[in-house]
């Protein structure tokens, strides 16, 4: 069993760089197809994860700028702001 360490992702003139920091038990030799298999599930299972944490994070980021935006207008109209949890 392998466990990932750290997964660096580089964008670098179009091509897509990874550099994969992993802990194997040793269960498969280097170079097999064992190995190269646990070492692509390890990448894929990386990814999805900083994927779907990117994209919690700009979900985030885009409500606390709308919720800035309103809280701007609300002051600038001088009308109070109306609860945004609701929406």
């Amino acid at each position: 069993m392998s466990e990932l360490k750290r997964l660096v992702i580089d964008l670098r003139s179009g091509e897509l760089v990874l550099r994969v920091l992993y802990h194997s038990r040793g269960d498969a030799n280097r170079g097999t197809v064992r190995r190269r298999r646990e070492v692509v599930d390890l990448c894929r299972g990386g990814l999805q994860d900083a994927l779907e944490y990117a994209a919690l994070r700009l979900r985030l980021e885009n409500a606390h700028a709308a919720t800035e935006a309103a809280l701007v207008a609300s002051r600038e109209l001088g009308e109070p702001l109306e609860d945004l949890s609701e929406h």
